[in-house]
């Protein structure tokens, strides 16, 4: 294995990622619930009896495509209970999940199962058409086991950020940018943790919010946010055009979270039991043996295709190019979930740097000459034209629009200064570049010949020595 320079900051979390790999060569599981078609034509159960037998067969999300070149995927039903043989739960719009997978979901975590959840208060690959001109956003949430865990995403709340919308056609030739689908660049994403550092693009299709909930005293690591001019409105509304939105807008003066890991140990959220009965309730676990970590999501849509990825054909072959990072961050997520709780827990290190100081200064010196010749010829042309103007003014009004010999020779006498202070200036960037220049000589120099010169008239003078020595003795 090979560690990137690029990674420094992550030095620790990679060598300790290999170690764990190393030690854990077998293929890790990752299983998927969801109550959409992710996994293609393997529908979901509660699905299966609404595809008509002549239904065309579709194809695995990208993410899944994906995910199999490094996992092994597999579908976990809403009705399995426990839930087993699963490294890493990925719950995907949990949209009316029945009581008994929500308990699953709860005991599965409870158990040290790693759990990474996507819940959405305005689905658009789940939005419906009205046909009165609108859709119909589907929604989901599991606020029974989020509670529980010390967070709560309103159902029916989207994320509105200001100064992030996203450039989106809106019928008729127009594009506007609406600030409910939010461009997430690096600042709003946390570059000290390895699942977003390396990210730089992710575009976030009208999103929830995340916040504390109750007295619970987990930890909460807010992944990406939004800037401090965001603020929620009615999910509903927020298909309305950017201009009326931005009439209801109500700033909340303070960032958003909409992706966060919440670590802590976990409390069931379903202290009476099993909710099919009081007979299959022996043996749940009420509170979690250990501290762990489940990463959650208030949007389902960076998920989708039509939201990451530009289908191309290569050579006859279907191939696909991501235009941001969202599937990144999903790669990321898992990648780190996989590891164990140390491995989850490592942040980045600061990055160590060796400026170039002298060459810093050479540039910062030449910048200082550079507009000082600049102020110099501004100041020139000011005082050309403040005498002009004076012998605009002294001459007979007949004559105002003939230059006079006073003014010509004003204007030639500017027009030679001006072309050697661009001489002047030009001769300034030409020194800096060669001051850099020869800076680089002499440090190729001392580094290619003088240091192993010297360590090469060292070996000799150590051999010779030895040499004496031998024939002293």
């Amino acid at each position: 294995p090979v560690l990137d320079p690029g990674r420094e900051e992550f030095l620790e979390y990679d060598v300790t990622r290999l170690i764990h790999e190393t030690t854990h060569p077998e293929r890790k599981v990752v299983g998927i619930m969801s109550s959409l078609p992710v996994m293609g034509s393997e529908l979901p159960p509660q699905f299966m009896m609404m595809q008509q037998p002549q239904q065309e067969q579709k194809r695995p999300w990208v993410l899944v495509e994906e995910l199999k070149k490094t996992y092994d995927v597999r579908t976990v039903p809403t009705n399995e209970f426990p839930i087993t043989g699963v490294d890493i739960l990925v719950v995907i719009h949990p949209k009316e999940f029945p009581q008994d997978a929500q308990f699953a979901i709860d005991q599965y975590v409870l158990g040290g199962g790693k759990a990474l959840v996507f819940v959405d208060p305005f689905c658009n690959v789940d939005a419906s058409d009205t046909g009165m001109g609108f859709r119909m956003p589907g929604s989901s949430d599991l606020n029974t086991l989020f509670n529980a865990w010390g967070i709560d995403v309103p159902a029916r709340k989207a994320v509105l950020d200001m100064d992030n919308g996203t450039t989106v056609a809106v019928g008729q030739g127009r594009a506007e940018k609406h600030p409910a689908w939010i461009t997430v660049t690096r600042d709003l994403l946390d570059q000290n943790d390895v699942t977003c550092a390396q990210l730089n693009l992710m575009v976030i299709p009208v999103a929830g919010a995340i916040a504390p909930y109750g007295a619970v005293s987990n930890t909460i690591v807010p992944l990406i946010h939004t800037s401090a001019n965001a603020g929620e409105v009615d999910s509903f509304n927020a298909q309305q055009p950017a201009a009326e939105i931005r009439k209801q807008f109500v700033p909340a003066h303070q960032p958003l979270t909409i992706a966060a890991k919440v670590s802590g140990v976990f409390n069931t959220a379903f202290p009476g039991g099993h909710p099919g009965g009081e007979g299959e309730s022996n043996g749940y676990v009420k509170t979690a043996a250990a501290a762990n970590t489940v990463l959650i999501v208030a949007d389902v849509d960076l998920l989708a295709d039509e939201f990451n990825f530009r289908e191309i054909n290569l050579f006859g072959m279907r191939a696909y190019q991501p235009f941001n990072n969202n599937m990144d961050f999903l790669m990321n997520a898992i990648d780190q979930l996989g590891g164990d709780e140390n491995l989850i827990s490592i942040r980045s290190r600061a990055k160590f740097q060796r400026p170039f100081t002298v060459v810093q200064g050479l540039e910062r010196a030449a910048q200082e000459r550079w507009l000082a010749k600049e102020r110099e010829l501004s100041e020139e042309l000011q005082s050309v034209r403040m005498r002009l103007n004076e012998l605009q003014t002294k001459k007979d009004t007949s004559q105002r629009f003939i230059l006079s010999p006073e003014q010509q020779n004003e204007i030639n006498d500017f027009q030679q200064r001006q072309l050697e202070i661009a001489r002047d200036l030009k001769e300034v960037r030409k020194n800096l570049r060669k001051d850099i220049d020869a800076l680089g000589l002499r440090l190729k120099f001392y580094n290619m010949a003088l240091i192993p010169a010297l360590v090469c008239l060292f070996g000799i003078g150590l051999a010779l020595y030895r040499v004496y020595k031998v024939k002293q003795s």
